[in-house]
């Protein structure tokens, strides 16, 4: 036999081979399960790379994810926010007590992100070649970035940032926090499913009377009084019984951790906190999912700080509704409803918090606060807006009700996980 053709074949053989191995290597299944007797719409799961035993040494760039023969919308992600891609989310839709087999396949070039439609989206935007004038920016435009170390000299109402800060939604709902002295979160509601957030915000206030998403819109409007609160879900600490917000700081990095189809996340790092005599370095994950009107917020802090809080905007129209924390379940809630809203329309507001970390529930004058524990220098909790105007709204406190204990019951049953 010719030379060249043994050369030939061997490398043909080796190929066949080397495709076929990795081919089985990067496949996985997992089966994942409903634990409830109720269907849950637009579920968020996370798979562990750790569990399906894939390194960081197999590279993985994308992967698709299969339910039967269908391939569903999913993204890599970060599931300990240190930055490194360390699992894959998708979003599933469950009848009562269904299991699902799903076939995950690594590096696979079959099926592509923009085939699925993108359901949540993070940005901040920052203006590009202004003019600094009397404390403000003035000119210039805004442009998107995907992380920024804020001036020294940042002060709220520059114009720097786009809706002065950062901001994040899903088809639900929207929100944004003021990255400067006030630190506190403030609600975009949204008469759309579409994302809308690139394109609100993009005349600063020097060049109009007043920011076009303080007027309501085809797509909604910031709906939202803040004022000296809490706003809804920011972050604070308490100190001789006073809310100390993350106002004092040695210097703040802002990054858009990820602006997935069914995930994105705002990352928030404030170094030298100050809080009385001491200071802390924190860091805060906002992240929200496709079909959910939660954020959830994770936090890591150091120096055995003891306390983290949040807690919602008081207004005077709105009832509050609070449930009893409960050995038997992990997570309560307290919320509020009613006419709380810049048009006096119903919104309902509310924290998720774990009963294993709460220390206490208490008000001042502005907001109603629960103070958690920093276990092992962290704390979680989810908050969320449902605005009577979104798509299929919740126009009533009873309906809102219902929404808060069907929520609790999902949070209480999570979804389990069984690796094959």
């Amino acid at each position: 036999m010719n030379i060249n053709i043994k050369k030939y074949l061997i490398i043909t053989l080796l190929i066949f081979l080397i495709v076929n191995c990795t081919g089985n290597d990067s496949t996985y299944s997992v089966e994942v399960t409903n634990p409830l007797d109720s269907e849950r719409i637009d579920e968020f799961v996370i798979i562990n790379f750790d569990q399906l035993k894939i390194t960081q040494a197999q590279q993985v760039n994308n992967l698709t994810v299969k339910n039967g023969e269908t391939f569903i919308p999913s993204q890599l992600t970060d599931t300990d926010n240190d930055g490194t891609i360390d699992g894959v989310a998708v979003v599933l839709n469950f009848k009562p007590s269904e299991s699902i087999l799903l076939e995950i396949n690594l590096n696979s070039p079959e099926k592509s992100k923009d085939d699925f439609i993108k359901r949540t989206y993070a940005e901040i935007a920052i203006k590009k070649s202004a003019e600094f004038k009397d404390g403000k920016y003035i000119g210039g435009n805004y442009e998107n970035i995907n992380n920024v170390k804020v001036p020294y000299n940042h002060i709220d109402h520059d114009n720097l940032f786009k809706y002065e800060g950062p901001g994040w939604e899903s088809d639900k709902v929207g929100y944004r926090f003021y990255l400067d002295w006030r630190n506190a979160v403030d609600i975009f509601g949204k008469k759309t499913t579409d994302m809308v957030l690139q394109n609100v915000g993009v005349q600063a206030l020097d060049q109009i009377s007043e920011a076009s998403y303080h007027s309501m819109s085809d797509w909604g409007a910031d709906i939202l009084k803040v004022g000296n609160s809490l706003g809804i879900g920011s972050v604070g600490m308490l100190d001789k019984g006073k809310v100390i917000m993350v106002s004092k700081t040695d210097s703040i990095t802002c990054t858009v951790a990820e602006n997935g189809i069914i995930k994105s996340d705002i990352r928030t790092r404030y170094y030298g906190w100050e809080v009385g005599n001491k200071k802390y370095n924190i860091q805060t994950d906002f992240s929200i999912t496709a079909g959910s009107r939660l954020t959830f917020t994770e936090i890591q802090i150091d120096n055995e700080a003891d306390n983290i809080l949040t807690g919602i905007v008081k207004h005077e129209n709105a009832n509050l509704i609070k449930q009893e924390s409960s050995i038997e379940n992990d997570w309560s809630y307290l919320a509020t409803f009613g006419e709380q809203t810049l048009f006096n329309d119903n919104l309902g507001m509310v924290i998720f918090y774990k009963n294993s970390e709460l220390l206490e529930i208490t008000e001042d004058e502005y907001s109603y606060i629960i103070v958690l524990k920093a276990r092992n220098q962290k704390a979680s909790y989810y908050f969320g807006a449902a605005w009577e105007k979104e798509k299929n709204g919740i126009t009533g406190e009873k309906d809102f009700v219902s929404y808060l204990n069907e929520t609790i019951q999902k949070l209480n049953n999570p979804i389990k996980l069984s690796y094959k």
